[in-house]
């Protein structure tokens, strides 16, 4: 095998890909965000706004297995892939305050029952992006399609 010595912008390309290669290797999903505690899902039979609650905690901790259970696949996809994905980019989430869920409605995937859980708490992440740090108001839509069924979150957002 030849090596030979790169220089200009060949050097310059190839110093760049190797930092991309670097930085793709230690910030995807698969490496961030390290599990720091397994979060218990609540039973079936669970509060809209426990939910949320065990939903917050899950992410918080990094669990992404109780954060699947609690979330439409869609959603929890959405979650995963995000620039400034909550399993990489959160930090901390303090002083929540819990609403009592409000009916609301879900146009998608054919769900007869959707609430909306209204939140309060102060943020804290590695970097902001879409969201500031500190003092947060953010909901959660949450579906199911029956009383025996657990809610699931759908959604989430200032709206």
């Amino acid at each position: 095998m030849r090596l030979t010595k790169r220089t200009g912008a060949a050097a310059g390309a190839a110093t760049l890909l190797g930092a991309v290669a670097v930085y793709a290797a230690t910030s995807g999903t698969a490496t961030c965000g390290k599990k720091v505690r397994d979060v218990p899902s609540p039973p079936p039979s669970a509060s809209a706004d426990q939910v949320v609650r065990s939903y917050l905690d899950a992410v918080v901790a990094h669990d992404r297995r109780t954060v699947r259970d609690l979330s439409l696949p869609k959603y929890y996809e959405t979650q995963e892939s995000a620039a400034d994905s909550p399993f990489c980019n959160w930090k901390s989430l303090t002083n929540l305050k819990v609403d009592a869920p409000v009916a609301d409605h879900y146009e998608r995937g054919g769900y007869s029952q959707a609430v909306r859980v209204w939140v309060n708490f102060d943020l804290h992440q590695k970097d902001e992006v879409s969201m500031r740090n500190g003092n947060t108001p953010w909901s959660y839509l949450l579906v199911r399609n029956a009383d025996s069924e657990r809610w699931r979150v759908a959604g989430e957002g200032v709206a």
